[in-house]
């Protein structure tokens, strides 16, 4: 987590912070992104006045990069805290990475899923069901994979049943492509928010900043929008079956489990439910469970 616990938190000195530091923010490193009324021109000597001594240090590198783990077998994990209100329901897995051949179709594809008020996660949870104000899924692709992530927030007694549908949902991505009114919807969604996001300067210096962080194409602010309505219903489905596999999602409940633990064992029949009291919670241990002292 970028966030991080109290135990890691606790473990940073001043110098691992000094370090850092150093070896990350170099001019090498660097993009200076102006977006406004100011000529080219006038940006260089601005950058030459204030930047133009900003010299890098020798520093090599570490590469801590990690290989995203395989697909592996579902965990479903329950938070027993018996003082909640209400239960919050996570359904997530492995996603994608930045340099996706074409990165329109997972954005879409989650968008579909989990976007808006017209996506398959909110109509289904919220508009049919009553579950919930509201369901959603985020897609982080980092440079290796990010998370895909399905939440919902509902009452205790039917927190089993909104995980069911969560997951059920990803499943449907792959088994049914997006009928021609919600792929209407969900694209006219995605291209709305891209031209309002070019209306600002602020809005069109993020979008460029995003591209040359993960050194993609500029090009791409020019054919985003085709791109969008050049993807078929057909390629969601397919991208959703291939790297949305819903056998390999986790599924996670904090909450009251008293009120919904035997209903989440009927609707997942055959899987091993792991039930962790709040007070036992260790988010450093890979198991999540304290070590007995």
């Amino acid at each position: 987590s970028v966030v991080g616990t109290p135990q890691t938190l606790g473990n940073i000195s001043r110098v691992d912070l000094g370090d850092w530091h150093r070896s990350l923010f170099q001019p090498a490193q660097s993009v200076l992104i102006v977006s406004g009324d100011i000529s080219a021109e006038e940006v260089s000597a601005m950058a030459a006045r204030y930047l133009g001594t900003w010299k890098g240090a020798v520093v090599t590198p570490s590469d801590k990069s990690v290989a995203p783990p395989p697909d592996s077998k579902r965990r479903i994990i329950v938070v027993d805290r018996p003082d909640a209100g209400q239960a919050a329901v996570v359904v997530n897995r492995l996603g994608v990475k930045q340099g996706e051949p074409d990165p329109v179709v997972p954005e879409l594809t989650n968008d579909i899923l989990g976007g808006g008020y017209s996506s398959r996660l909110n109509r289904e949870v919220r508009v049919k069901r009553g579950l919930s104000y509201g369901a959603n899924s985020r897609l982080d692709a980092r440079a290796t994979a990010g998370p895909l992530s399905l939440l919902t927030q509902t009452k205790n007694e039917t927190a089993g049943e909104a995980a069911r549908v969560l997951l059920d949902e990803l499943t449907r991505m792959g088994t049914e492509a997006p009928v021609a009114e919600e792929f209407a919807a969900r694209k006219s969604a995605l291209s709305g928010d891209f031209a309002r996001s070019l209306e600002t300067g602020g809005g069109l210096a993020g979008l460029v900043g995003e591209l040359a962080l993960y050194n993609r194409p500029l090009s791409e602010l020019q054919t985003y929008l085709s791109q969008i309505q050049a993807v078929t219903p057909e390629q969601v489905q397919g991208f959703a079956k291939e790297r949305f596999d819903s056998a390999s999602a986790n599924v996670v409940i904090v909450g009251n489990a008293a009120k919904f633990l035997p209903d989440l064992k009927t609707r997942f029949p055959g899987e091993t439910v792991t039930v962790i009291p709040f007070a036992d919670l260790d988010l450093n241990s890979a198991s999540l469970v304290k070590k007995a002292k």
